[in-house]
């Protein structure tokens, strides 16, 4: 779903750019790299691959909800942006490391439903 969103956005408002896909499960991986129409250069076996990349500026992170803490700490700590699916943490002290690896590597941390962060969302009226 959000690979679908972005590769629409790309097409239409030129603002962004899919740079690579990681995913433990071969399957999923293997049809999003599909759906991002992504050479073998851009294609990271792992997630630390594609956090050392100079060329990516932010991640995702659509994980299985107890990876979503240290997977941003991780991001944060190699000078990514986030967005980060909710649940934020598991645990009050995760989201409190998180919050001071924003402020300590000067990044931008988004947490939320991606529902409420799509142009569809923005372009509603009540």
């Amino acid at each position: 779903m959000h690979l679908q969103a972005f590769m629409k956005q790309t097409e239409e408002e030129k603002d962004l750019q899919i740079m690579a896909v990681s995913d433990i499960y071969t399957r999923r991986k293997q049809r999003a790299r599909d759906i991002a129409k992504l050479t073998d250069k851009e294609r990271p076996s792992r997630l630390r691959d594609l956090l050392a990349r100079k060329d990516v500026d932010a991640v995702l992170i659509a994980a299985p909800d107890h990876w979503h803490g240290q997977m941003a700490l991780d991001a944060l700590a190699a000078g990514k942006d986030v967005y980060l699916e909710k649940p934020m943490t598991h645990t009050l002290d995760e989201a409190k490391a998180i919050v001071e690896a924003v402020k300590k590597y000067n990044r931008i941390l988004q947490v939320g439903n991606q529902g409420l962060s799509s142009p569809a969302t923005h372009n509603q009226r009540n």
